[in-house]
């Protein structure tokens, strides 16, 4: 944690998962809506610019997020495709019960799919939608035996800078 040059609090933090590391540079607008958020040991998104400095590559965070709350904020859509041959009534109303339980925001689809002879669209209503948790994916994987889930990510629009790292660290 450092000031900028305008004396703002802003942050280099070094972000790392099995195989690699790299910085992340947390300017001041940003630091601010996720500061709490860079002490947690919490799995956590970063959204942001790579760019290629002298030193190898760098992120320029645009949010940063707690992986549950980027699950919600960053999925457009689930779909299940769910195979035939698994399907009983009671087991629908089970994930009915189940997707009811984990209501959200985030539209929700099914296809069933018939081995060797196709699949169909299952019409529901255009109103249920689920929160996406993992939780909802653990008990939706519990309940068929396999994970029918897929999700869809958002599109995101990159963000439109003032200036690029490489201008301002010259």
């Amino acid at each position: 944690q450092l000031k900028s040059k305008r004396g703002e609090p802003m942050a280099f933090v070094i972000l790392e998962d099995i195989l690699e590391t790299v910085e992340v540079m947390v300017f001041p607008e940003t630091y601010a809506s996720c500061y709490q958020l860079l002490n947690s040991s919490e799995p956590i998104i970063v959204k942001g610019t790579v760019q290629k400095g002298d030193r190898g590559l760098k992120i320029i965070a645009d949010a940063i997020d707690l992986l549950p709350d980027a699950r919600q904020k960053y999925t457009e859509a689930i779909h299940a495709k769910l195979e035939a041959d698994t399907i009983t009534r009671l087991r629908l109303e089970e994930l009915k019960e189940l997707l009811f339980n984990h209501h959200g925001t985030c539209p929700f689809s099914i296809t069933l799919h018939f081995s060797g002879e196709g699949e169909v669209d299952v019409d529901i209503n255009k109103d249920f939608a689920v929160k996406p948790c993992r939780e909802m994916s653990i008990s939706v994987t519990e309940l068929f035996g396999y994970d029918p889930l897929s999700f869809k990510k958002k599109v995101l629009e990159p963000v439109k800078r003032k200036r690029s790292f490489r201008q301002a660290s010259n």
